[in-house]
């Protein structure tokens, strides 16, 4: 079992990334059977699936994290950089994605979120002037033609575009029709076709070899990345317990 490559097609840096893989997932896209990623100390099972530990949360919303995180497992073919909003207003999307130098706002929908839940977030879009926004939906074609009327209705400034999950594959040589603008949503920005990728480790710069070794020592372990300024920043943390469980091996074989 290798979880330590920390690039997008590695099973752990999607799991940090979208803190959920189905057993079905975990095993068609990655290759890896859930007793093998169960011996990673940072996830857990629950309803025949892999969580994140630290993002569980009592395993709520479970059909919205499954059909996001089939969604990423779908674009692991296409260069698409998966990055978590940071916006204190405006709205907030299950996810930016940069696509090129195209800004794409995810949304992800189960059939569960009404008319007006649905009016609420998109009147949060119609400020926005940049980027497109790209929602991918579940259900039969009842669900699709409802959201396909709720999206035109809103007059949006900028590109949109609904998608059945099922057709995601082929969806993202069409999002580059989309408005291309750079934008910034406080925080979540677009990456340029050339970038600085820069490691931080408990929020501090640290040289990407180094972070590297820890993490193939299971003493640090992947967070996410996000896109600030042009600056592709890669997220670690220190294993606590690894690093306790070597203090203690070293202070005893001593």
């Amino acid at each position: 079992m290798n979880s330590s490559n920390n690039t997008p097609t590695d099973w752990f840096y999607a799991l940090s990334t979208v803190h959920y893989l189905s057993a079905a997932q975990l095993e068609t896209y990655f290759q890896v059977s859930p007793g093998d990623a169960l011996r990673h100390p940072d996830v857990l099972w629950y309803r025949d699936a892999l969580w994140l530990k630290s993002a569980f949360g009592g395993g709520r919303h479970l059909a919205h994290r499954r059909l996001c995180a089939e969604v990423y497992c779908r674009l692991q073919p296409w260069p698409v950089i998966w990055g978590s909003p940071r916006a204190e207003a405006g709205p907030m999307p299950d996810a930016v994605l940069s696509f090129g130098e195209h800004t794409i706002y995810f949304e992800a929908d189960t059939g569960k979120e009404t008319h007006r839940q649905w009016e609420t977030k998109l009147t949060q879009y119609q400020r926005l002037s940049a980027g497109a926004l790209w929602v991918v939906a579940e259900g039969g074609r009842l669900r699709l033609t409802r959201l396909q009327a709720w999206l035109a209705e809103a007059h949006l400034a900028i590109g949109w575009q609904l998608t059945a999950v099922d057709s995601v594959r082929q969806v993202p040589p069409s999002l580059i029709e989309l408005p291309a603008r750079p934008v910034d949503l406080r925080g979540a920005s677009t990456a340029p076709a050339s970038r600085e990728t820069v490691f931080r480790l408990d929020g501090e710069p640290w040289n990407p070899e180094a972070v590297r070794d820890l993490v193939d020592r299971r003493l640090a372990r992947p967070q996410g990345r996000e896109l600030v300024h042009g600056q592709l920043i890669c997220h670690f943390t220190r294993n606590p317990r690894r690093i306790w469980a070597r203090w203690v091996q070293t202070r005893y074989r001593s």
